[in-house]
């Protein structure tokens, strides 16, 4: 009996002495788990390098697209330079543009007026002050005056044409005559009675009248 204890007690020590094969898996696992990792893969000494891809080419845009852009943009940039409809223009425009109310070439006919009373108002004559004078408030009233030769000459034809208005039987065509042929009160009073009753087609001594009353 006593051998039976001993065997039975050596058993459990030898049991206890080796571990269960639960424990031997579990650590075998735990191994696994927790092992050194894999290190990466490095290129080998000598192999040549694989070039890096190239970036995808950016597709272009088609040309019916491109004429579409580029007709908005210059349509865009003509909007932006040209001015607006509605905006001032400059003054310097508004003058040359607005036609002159009372210009010698649009209205001959007034401006004959003018000379006829400025001439009416002076028989004897004017100086030359008095010319310049008028010439300012011709200006002021709006004809132009750069021609001033052409003014000064179709001022002493209507001075001329006073004159001779005064002599009994000449009418206006003679009148007018007489006027384009000698042109100023001067040259008709130099000119001798031949002369102006050839260029008016009147008697003599009615021409004499005329160049007298140049003189007066």
């Amino acid at each position: 009996m006593s051998e039976n204890i001993a065997d039975e007690s050596s058993q459990a020590l030898v049991m206890e002495a080796q571990p269960s094969a639960p424990s031997r898996r579990s650590g075998a696992n735990v191994k696994r788990a927790g092992g050194p990792k894999a290190a990466p893969a490095t290129a080998r000494p000598g192999a040549p390098r694989r070039p890096a891809a190239a970036p995808a080419p950016v597709p272009s845009p088609a040309p019916a697209a491109r004429a579409r852009s580029a007709r908005a943009g210059g349509a865009a940039r003509a909007e932006a330079s040209a001015p607006a409809s509605n905006a001032p223009r400059p003054r310097a425009q508004q003058r040359t543009a607005r036609p002159a109310r009372n210009d010698a070439a649009a209205n001959p006919e007034r401006l004959r007026r003018e000379l006829r009373d400025f001439a009416s108002a002076r028989p004897q004559g004017w100086g030359h002050e008095d010319w310049i004078n008028f010439l300012e408030s011709l200006q002021g009233r709006g004809y132009n005056i750069h021609d001033r030769d052409a003014i000064g000459a179709a001022l002493e034809r209507e001075r001329l044409d006073l004159a001779l208005s005064r002599v009994r039987g000449l009418g206006p065509q003679r009148r007018r005559a007489l006027v384009e042929r000698f042109g100023q009160v001067w040259a008709l009073r130099n000119a001798n009675p031949a002369e102006i009753a050839e260029a008016a087609r009147i008697p003599v001594d009615l021409a004499a009248a005329a160049r007298d009353a140049s003189a007066n």
